[in-house]
């Protein structure tokens, strides 16, 4: 939760910065206009990649490795039952 106030504020003032730009209606301004649309809902997009995203696939990355390493340490277990079996008898 600390990186979303940073992160939010970025992407606000960027993306309200480029609002003159995007609303202007000038001839030279036209130019312009493409890359400033992409640039400001590319940022917009980004919060979101950034914010949820992200922290979901370290989320299911480390669910894995949880999952992995269960599923390791049941198999030893399992093939150590049968040598102490069989040692027993």
């Amino acid at each position: 939760m600390s990186r979303f106030r940073p992160i939010f504020l970025t992407t606000v003032t960027t993306f309200v910065g480029l609002i003159p730009i995007m609303a202007e209606q000038s001839t030279g301004s036209q130019f312009l206009k493409p890359a400033v649309l992409s640039l400001a809902f590319g940022v917009f997009f980004a919060l979101f990649v950034s914010l949820l995203l992200v922290p979901a696939m370290y989320l299911i990355g480390h669910d894995w490795r949880q999952w992995r390493d269960a599923r390791k340490a049941r198999r030893t277990a399992a093939s150590d039952v049968p040598t102490a079996i069989a040692s027993s008898t």
